[in-house]
This record gives structure tokens, sequence and C-alpha cells, in this order.
């Protein structure tokens, strides 16, 4: 973020002093003397960006592994206002990106797609957000693509 310094931001809403600050691809990896943290930036209008959210916490709530903890601000909100966007923190997760070249790997982010949807199971939209474009309407697009074959 032009002109956003992350290393101060980060002390003013969570309170603890970041030592190290990088950005890689969208997002910042914040580091401390105790942890390294993930800001995630959302470029998205603020209900768009309550769905992701909710979205987040939903799946944690339903027991899909492997979802970061949103860290609370000193405020207790789950985000902050950064310049236009919105962002919350999460711990680092330590990963690497698959490889679909690889068998292997295709299985294993098959299974892990699969959980996704099922634990996404129960999922209500509420009034103050705003789904991506298309999403709930999955069938009648696919209704609507089949019928042109």
């Amino acid at each position: 973020m032009e002109g956003t310094n992350i290393k101060e931001l980060i002390q003013e809403k969570y309170g603890f002093t970041p030592s190290h600050s990088e950005k890689i691809k969208n997002v910042y990896r914040v580091e401390t003397e105790d942890n390294i943290y993930c800001l995630k930036i959302i470029k998205y209008e603020f209900e768009h960006f309550l769905f992701i959210v909710g979205a987040i916490k939903h799946l944690q709530n339903n027991g899909f592994e492997y979802v970061p903890e949103i860290i609370k601000t000193i405020d207790d909100l789950d985000y902050i206002k950064l310049e236009k966007n919105f962002a919350y923190l999460t711990p680092w997760v330590n990963a690497r990106e698959s490889n679909y070249d690889n068998p292997i790997d295709v299985v294993i982010a098959a299974k892990k797609l699969a959980e996704l949807h099922n634990k996404s199971e129960g999922f209500q939209v509420q009034p103050n957000m705003k789904p991506r474009v298309g999403w709930l309407k999955w069938m009648e697009t696919y209704k609507t693509r089949r019928m042109k074959f």
C-alpha cells in the first residue's frame, strides 16, 4: 500500500512491535520477536470483505482444518481499514505451492477442496454481506450452459 507503514500500522492496531515486514504477492509477512504473522489485504468493497471473513469464520466453526485464526485488533475487531481497503491478520503458515503436474499434489488438493465444500454447508449470507457475482447461482448457470450443447 502506497504510503502505508505496515510496521507502524500493526503496532497501532494490534499492540505489538514488528521487527520486519515484507510484501509477498498479495500479503505482508510481519515478523516480531516471538511470532510471524500474515496481513491479508482485501481490495474489494466492504460488504464483500465481510462475506470473506464470514466464510472464514464459518469454516473454522465447522472444523475445516488449517484455516488460520483471525487475530483480533486491540479494539476487538476482526479487521482493520487500510486506506481504501480492509485487512485481517493471521498467524503465518509455512507452505508451498501445489504442483499440479504431480498426481500426489492433485489428489491432496482435490481432497481438501471436497472438505472445503462439505464444511461450507450451512453458510448463511447475511444482509450486510455481498458475495461474488454468480455465487449461489451456479445451478442456474449450469442449467443455462447445459441447454446450449
